[in-house]
């Protein structure tokens, strides 16, 4: 027991295994980039070589994947342009396709009407040697003055109706959304060309108008906006070929 005894005071007098110290570790000469150089001494020379080859290959992959990045982030100006001309062509189909079902609904529908003649509402010149000598700056700022003013002619038909204790029907609205849809897209297209928007003045409408007049105006401003939709979708075309042909 008494050996035990002095066995465990041994023990407990032997000092503690030392740690190894902290800090840093110790880099061979050369500093840290040492450790390559070491590296590269002991390999053999072909090795070596192909360790730098596949090192500049992965370089070169690199740097070709941040110029395509580069190119995809700043994309050519004319492909953004034939898109939005694209978009515009399929909103002026909807847009006649929604002013014929607003005309549909009336209760004249396929009865000749004496027009009302509103005098403020826009004309297209629809002539061949109008769309053959088309400008794409200056296409676009008349289709957006022009539409500009059909969503005003719109905008007041409705006033009146409702000041008139007359129903607004639910298509007149959707036919000022799709005339809002497109003056957005026009106007991103004219901004895309470096165009100002055009000053838009407010029409002189008619002050004195019967329930009559209301009715014959509800029926003849659809009726020309479908009219204006048909030749603009092909002046839309044009114009889509001439910035593809840039």
């Amino acid at each position: 027991m008494a050996k035990e005894a002095g066995r465990d005071l041994t023990s407990l007098s032997d000092p503690p295994p030392s740690l190894p110290p902290s800090g840093p570790p110790d880099f061979p000469p050369g500093g840290k980039w040492g450790i390559f150089d070491d590296i590269m001494a002991r390999s053999s020379p072909l090795s070596a070589l192909s360790w730098l080859n596949s090192t500049q290959s992965l370089l070169l992959l690199l740097l070709l994947a941040q110029l395509l990045v580069l190119s995809w982030s700043r994309p050519s100006h004319k492909f953004p342009l034939c898109a939005r001309l694209t978009m515009m062509v399929q909103q002026m189909r909807n847009l006649q396709m929604l002013t014929r079902n607003l005309q549909s609904e009336s209760e004249f529908s396929g009865i000749e009407l004496l027009e009302y003649n509103l005098d403020t509402l826009p004309e297209m010149e629809h002539t061949a040697n109008h769309l053959s000598s088309l400008k794409l700056n200056d296409s676009l700022s008349q289709l957006y003055t022009d539409f500009r003013s059909f969503k005003l002619h719109l905008d007041w038909l409705i006033d009146v109706r409702v000041s008139m204790s007359l129903p607004v029907s639910l298509k007149t609205v959707e036919v000022t959304r799709g005339l809002q849809h497109i003056l957005s897209l026009c106007s991103t297209a004219l901004q895309q060309i470096a165009c100002p928007l055009p000053q838009i003045s407010i029409p002189s409408f008619p002050t004195r108008l019967t329930t009559w007049d209301v009715v014959l105006l509800s029926y003849e401003i659809p009726e020309r906006l479908g009219f204006y939709c048909q030749w603009s979708t092909r002046v839309l075309v044009l114009l889509k070929s001439q910035v593809q042909g840039l």
